[in-house]
């Protein structure tokens, strides 16, 4: 036999028709004519509805008992005792339902183990439902809304900013965190300098900052975000899980104090781009060759490795792919390379100087060209005609500025160049120097074969 047990609850006591006592009663009877036990009625008096029921003190005397297994029938004098919305009764009513235990209300004349009352709960479950998606599109487009104002639609807090009320009007705006902000910053100068992302996660946690894996912190370098962009996810592309929200012009929203600006931005996002095409850039401590030479198999870089345990370091083609990987010991390669370059000693390199006025706002607007060439692939077709206005404005601004001029100047002797160069300055100059430095395989004629690019013919020959 079914075991019921009452709920009342009432905010404030005015008439009879409303008290605990008639709650009570009305239970009391309908309990009896059911011919359900009645183990007892929990109580909220003085409770408003609009706290959820699990939070009410009754209530939560009620949830005790029937997961106690002690009843299996709950009985309530009306639906407005229990929830103030559909929705709030249609999570409760899903919640007693799990728990195996049948709701009655008296005044609706509902018994949810009965064919109509199971009848009457299917349309309260699918009002509950449009009710939840109505809330669900205004919140999306409250928070829409913020974003296009500029302001910060809530949730999360950022890393590296703080919120703040915004000087404008109503809202919050979101301002750069001094403490934060400087551990983002240490993470960007590893990138940049050619760090690995593992690098730049302890550079992070070393500033003072948390210690994330560095799959966390890449969608965070790679957002727009870090320009002061308002952004919204974009689940097309892990790697870059956001992009920017633009306004009618097609210009992007901004919403935050920008950590960086578009060309150092740009200049991060080449960083994280070279990692992921699997070409790491050259230590601080690797050879000079590193990079600068290439595998005579594939094409790609060749990188200083260390040896394991002992022997030399080695000059190694790193592709999986490469069909005949050529490697050769960095030292040697060395040797080569500086003997070929003695024939330069003589040489004086130029430089051709540029003189350009618009020199900021050019690689600016490039840059922001760079970035709408990627957006616009991956846009809807209305927010990829504002994009294409916005880069047709950019051109037209690169095409009214002053041409840049150019000069020719001796930068020096290259064999004194040579021998005050530090790592990074003798890999431009091989560079300079050779169009190409080709490393084989020990059974090629030649193991490294180097292209000359700055004299026609080999000067040793």
């Amino acid at each position: 036999m079914p075991v019921a047990i009452g709920y009342a609850r009432l905010s404030v006591a005015d008439t009879d028709s409303t008290s605990i006592e008639r709650q009570r009663q009305l239970i009391e009877e309908r309990a009896h004519t059911l011919g359900h036990p009645l183990v007892a009625v929990e109580i909220d008096d003085g409770v408003s509805g609009s706290i959820p029921p699990p939070k009410r003190p009754g209530f939560g005397q009620v949830i005790e008992v029937l997961d106690r297994g002690e009843a299996d029938v709950l009985i309530v004098a009306s639906l407005d005792r229990l929830a103030r919305s559909v929705l709030g009764f249609a999570s409760l009513v899903e919640d007693l339902g799990d728990r195996g235990v049948d709701l009655v209300l008296i005044r609706e004349a509902m018994d949810t183990s009965t064919a109509q009352g199971r009848v009457v709960l299917s349309i309260l479950a699918a009002l509950a439902a449009f009710e939840r998606e109505q809330v669900g599109e205004r919140v999306a487009a409250a928070r829409a809304h913020l974003r296009r104002l500029g302001r910060f639609p809530g949730g999360r807090v950022p890393y590296g900013w703080r919120s703040a009320p915004s000087p404008d009007g109503p809202g919050k705006v979101l301002l750069l965190d001094p403490e934060t902000s400087d551990h983002l910053l240490a993470a960007v100068q590893v990138l940049l300098d050619g760090g690995s992302l593992n690098k730049a996660t302890q550079a992070m946690h070393a500033a003072g900052g948390p210690k994330w894996p560095g799959g966390n912190l890449r969608p965070v370098l790679a957002s727009p975000a870090l320009m002061g962009h308002a952004t919204v996810k974009d689940v097309d592309d892990w790697r870059r899980p956001y992009r920017s929200v633009l306004d009618d012009a097609g210009e992007p929203v901004m919403a935050r104090e920008p950590l960086l600006d578009l060309v150092t931005f740009q200049a991060l996002q080449d960083a994280l781009g070279a990692r992921e095409r699997d070409t790491p850039l050259p230590r601080s401590d690797s050879s000079w060759l590193s990079g600068a030479a290439v595998c005579a198999g594939c094409g790609r870089p060749c990188y200083d490795i260390a040896p394991v345990k002992h022997g030399r370091r080695r000059l190694q083609c790193q592709h999986n792919g490469c069909p005949r990987p050529g490697g050769m010991a960095t030292d040697d390669a060395e040797a080569i390379v500086t003997e070929a370059l003695s024939a330069l000693d003589g040489v004086t390199l130029t430089e051709v100087v540029v003189t350009d006025p618009n020199e900021a706002r050019r690689s600016e607007l490039e840059a922001e060209l760079d970035w709408l060439a990627e957006t616009i692939a991956a846009a809807s077709p209305r927010l990829r005609g504002r994009l294409l206005e916005r880069a047709e404005r950019i051109e037209e601004e690169l095409d009214g500025m002053r041409e840049a001029t150019q000069s020719t100047v001796d930068v020096g002797n290259f064999g004194e160049l040579w021998a005050s160069a530090d790592r990074t300055q003798r890999r431009t100059l091989v560079r300079l120097a050779f169009d190409s430095v080709e490393v084989g395989q020990a059974r090629d004629p030649e193991r490294l074969v180097l292209t000359w690019r700055l004299v026609e013919e080999d000067p040793g020959a």
